[in-house]
């Protein structure tokens, strides 16, 4: 029987918050919406009706007051056109981020001075896809730069070229992306924040904190952070991110801080269905071999678990016509580390998916934790599917 889930309704239609099933019927909701189909269609039809001059007017000069006092706590606006255009599958936010969110547009629409967030995560778990979808939650543009990159400080800022005029050497600056972006509404993430060099913290530090503004090195110039330029900075933290620094202090408290993982079964499961079409039995063989490396992961420091981009990379191949073992093999195996021979990374990735690929049909009774088709986690009672080799909870080995 299908489940009730909570429709937001909609004002304007004259129609409030009410219950409606939670599957595909007309009753149901569309992928990723917090409406109903029937209150969805009208809201979509009263959005196409604003034609697409006044649909744009929003994306070059967002009124802020408005767009606070619409996006309710947790609840999305934007359009299925809207989203499409830079995903290929619906994007599915924390609600608590969505609610963080909320709260930083409300201040800036008060007047406050932009707050900065920090998302730390793994590699692969949709910290850039989180951002460039809150950018899209309020029609501004979205400028990603990548802090590795930036070798020496004036990076950072642009170039200085010399060039011919008329016949004399002129010196011509060309801004950068980093400072287009900083004097102008719109969202700046900054990925990588992790590998910024020691001598480029000056750079980012005061830009984060009350006084919004940096000298440029190479015009002398002060250049002033807009008031509506919203500052997100990523990276992964851990021993085992290579050419990562510490995280200065006075960067954490210059931001909300808001720590990724990797989503869950159900939902990356949907994901790569969504993105690439695959059916849903190879989707859920794939998301069962990233979820026993990031089991193993939790166990053992030197194990590299498998990302939902990586698996993402395997689906499509899959869906172009090469077999799940390859596209396993070459999206995500053989990236790996091969020092140690039986003992190396790369080995034990493949006796992961081994396992995942062809189970052993163990009778019900095998294992002192068996149960059924599945077994019994000693450490948290967690019931865990016959082939994974660790609890999906905890990571304890299976007995």
């Amino acid at each position: 029987m299908p489940q009730t889930k909570r429709c937001r309704g909609y004002a304007k239609g004259g129609i409030a918050p009410h219950d409606a099933q939670d599957d595909t019927s007309p009753q149901g909701f569309p992928p990723g919406k917090n409406q109903c189909r029937s209150c969805y269609a009208l809201y979509y039809a009263d959005w196409k009706a604003k034609g697409p001059q006044t649909r744009g007017a929003r994306r070059t000069g967002p009124d802020f007051a408005a767009i606070a006092a619409e996006t309710t706590e947790g609840e999305e606006f934007v359009s299925d056109d809207d989203l499409q255009t830079s995903r290929s599958h619906a994007f599915r936010a924390d609600p608590d981020v969505l609610r963080l969110w909320h709260a930083v547009v409300s201040g800036a629409a008060s007047g406050d001075a932009p707050a900065s967030i920090l998302f730390f995560g793994p590699s692969g778990s949709g910290k850039t896809a989180c951002a460039q979808h809150l950018a899209s939650l309020v029609g501004l543009p979205f400028t990603k730069v990548d802090a590795a990159s930036m070798t020496d400080a004036t990076d950072w800022f642009g170039t200085r070229e010399v060039i011919e005029q008329n016949g004399t050497s002129v010196t011509v600056y060309q801004p950068s992306d980093f400072v287009i972006a900083l004097q102008r509404p719109g969202v700046l993430l900054i990925d990588e924040v992790t590998r910024i060099r020691d001598e480029h913290r000056n750079i980012i530090l005061p830009l984060t904190d009350g006084t919004g503004r940096v000298t440029n090195p190479l015009t002398g110039d002060v250049v002033l952070r807009d008031p509506k330029c919203f500052i997100i900075m990523s990276g992964n933290r851990g021993l085992q991110f290579t050419g990562t620094f510490a995280v200065d202090p006075a960067l954490l408290t210059r931001a909300f801080v808001v720590d990724f993982d990797y989503a869950k079964k159900a939902d990356e499961e949907a994901i790569l269905m969504e993105a690439t079409g695959i059916e849903k039995e190879e989707a859920e063989t794939l998301v069962r071999f990233g979820h026993e490396t990031r089991s193993r992961a939790r166990v053992d420091a030197e194990m590299m678990p498998i990302s939902t981009r990586e698996l993402l990379q395997a689906a499509k191949a899959i869906k172009n016509g090469l077999s799940m073992d390859l596209a396993v093999r070459f999206a995500c195996i053989t990236s790996a580390s091969d020092e140690g021979g039986a003992a190396s990374i790369r080995m034990s990735l493949e006796q992961i998916w081994t396992g995942v690929r062809k189970p052993a049909a163990a009778p019900a009774s095998s294992g002192p934790n068996a149960v059924g088709g599945s077994w019994s986690c000693p450490s948290c009672s967690r019931v865990n599917a016959a082939s994974e080799t660790h609890c999906d909870a905890c990571g304890q080995a299976r007995a």
